[in-house]
This record gives C-alpha cells, structure tokens and sequence, in this order.
C-alpha cells in the first residue's frame, strides 16, 4: 500500500495552502534523510479557501473546501494527478445547509454532517 502524507501551511487559521510528498519514494528503511520533495496541490501565492484532509483510498484524497462552495463541498484529488482540472466534486455543495465535518469510514465510505441555518424573526 502507498504510503502518502500531506503537509498544509496556515495563515492565522483561515485558509491554506496544501502540499505532498510521496514518503515511499524517499526509497527503504531508513527514513527520510533530508528536504523532503513537496509537490504542490493548492499553492500561493493567494490564501483563497479552506482545504481540510477528511481520508484516501490509495492516491485519491478527499477535502472538505469552501472554493467555489460558500457552505463547503467534499473534493477528490488524485495525488498522482493533483491538477485542479483533475478534482472531483463528490458531495455538492448545498444551497442552505453547512457541511460542518466528514470523516472516511468502513474503508470506502463517507459520513458527513451538516448543520442547518434558521433564523428567528
């Protein structure tokens, strides 16, 4: 199994940047021994939108983003193809209701939460 990790730079915790390096690349037991060789995903030199890592399944990673999605959407990226023409919408982003979290479960499977907007009047 591919082993990915994901490192993701912050302004004043709103909004990010998103990188990867491919570890099993870095070859053998020995760990990593010197500058890692981060590909970009999501780079500046603009601090657009959120893109938090919910799970994978092998290269393909999901994100909960607020690009193009004022009340968040779910993302795949194919790290091996991470081009923005690439990604995948999988849960649209809603017209009321705030995608509050997700998480993988189960392996191949996705829970989400939403929260409701109501107002008093």
């Amino acid at each position: 199994m591919k082993t990915t990790r994901l490192a993701r730079t912050c302004q004043e915790c709103k909004y990010n940047l998103l990188y990867f390096c491919d570890l099993e690349a870095l070859g053998g037991v020995g760990g990593i021994r010197g500058k890692l060789d981060l590909v970009p995903i999501v780079a500046g030199p603009q601090f657009e939108a959120d893109y938090d890592y919910i799970t994978n399944l092998g290269s393909k990673a999901v994100f909960k983003t607020n690009r193009n999605a004022k009340n968040f959407k779910l993302i795949q990226i194919d790290l091996e193809r991470p081009a923005e023409a690439n990604w995948l919408d999988l849960v649209a982003d809603q017209e009321r209701d705030v995608l509050d979290w997700a998480a993988g479960v189960a392996g191949d499977r996705l829970v989400t939460c939403y929260m409701q907007v109501r107002r008093c009047t």
